[in-house]
């Protein structure tokens, strides 16, 4: 389903995100949703008067939506005005697996871009990589490869670490099942979780606010099953990591924790693992042989001859 929008659709105060020449406003916005296959649905929000990056196919992997896939099967429901939908379940009746709302905030530009989705339960894990417990609570957790030690996340946004990981694994109302949720995106992403309460109802859902600063939005949805096979398909879809060389696999030392701070020093290190007769691969020489931390630079004092 193929549909433009003609402003972003927002509650947010317009004051509070920076914009002019270098960061304007989407005025129109191409949205299209549709299916994979019977178990993955993709959602697109897109710059519908110029393009933007999306990261290439053969780096990052994505699939169309097939023209063959009546969304009429798998309980899409779209709303104009205001601008919204939901997908249900078909087998539970009113399960309302994910939802944009008019309760959502939905605003897009250059370098600014949030789309609320509301989820029906709490129970929300992933957005790694990052030091924390296995359930997400209320907080940002913000997306962006991190080389640096990082305490423990508490979700005051900035404490990501190495990986990244746009993907969340949403518990349903239903016991044991789950729905998956992958940005793709190669953009730096800071999603917020907001927690809500009906009171009426006493259900307890929340809103994943999905903030980045770029690129277009696409999201693909894995739909409710149990948790081990929609990690599964999310697994298929991006594709399993690469078989590493043999050598990989072997013993490395590392110089991180006990800098080798001189080139006759990891020489040293090498000799002591052969001496020792423990077998060594390579040693990892993190940032003591740079000329004042710059990439691609070696000392050329300390590490002359490297």
């Amino acid at each position: 389903m193929d549909t433009h929008l003609t402003a972003a659709l927002s509650k947010l105060d317009p004051k509070s995100i920076p914009h002019g020449t270098n960061n304007n406003y989407t005025k129109v916005i191409d949205f299209e949703f549709g299916q994979v296959d019977f178990k993955i649905h993709k959602l697109t929000f897109q710059d519908g008067s110029k393009t933007k990056f999306s990261p290439p196919a053969d780096l990052v992997k994505t699939r169309d939506a097939s023209v063959e896939m009546s969304l009429d099967m798998v309980g899409f429901n779209l709303t104009s005005d205001p601008f919204g939908f939901e997908l249900r379940s078909t087998r539970t009746e009113g399960d309302v697996l994910v939802a944009m709302t008019n309760a959502s905030d939905f605003v897009m530009s250059d370098k600014f871009m949030q789309v609320d989705f509301q989820v029906p339960t709490q129970r929300i894990y992933g957005f790694g990589e990052r030091q924390r417990q296995f359930t997400l609570d209320e907080g940002t957790w913000t997306m962006w490869a991190n080389g640096r030690d990082s305490a423990h996340d508490d979700g005051m946004g900035g404490k990501q670490t190495y990986g990244v990981h746009p993907f969340a694994l949403v518990q349903t109302k239903q016991k044991g099942e789950f729905v998956g949720m992958y940005f793709r995106n190669t953009n730096a992403a800071s999603p917020i979780i907001t927690h809500k309460y009906d009171n009426i109802t006493e259900n307890k859902n929340a809103t994943i606010s999905y903030i980045t600063t770029g690129g277009q939005i696409e999201v693909f949805f894995f739909l409710k099953d149990n948790a081990r096979n929609v990690i599964k398909a999310y697994q298929n879809f991006i594709g399993k990591p690469s078989l590493p060389p043999f050598w990989a696999l072997g013993w490395h030392a590392s110089t991180t924790a006990d800098p080798a701070t001189t080139l006759q020093s990891v020489k040293d290190i090498v000799t002591g693992y052969s001496g020792a007769g423990i077998p060594l691969e390579s040693v990892w020489l993190d940032n003591s042989y740079m000329s004042d931390y710059k990439d691609f630079s070696v000392n050329g004092t300390s590490f002359a001859g490297l």
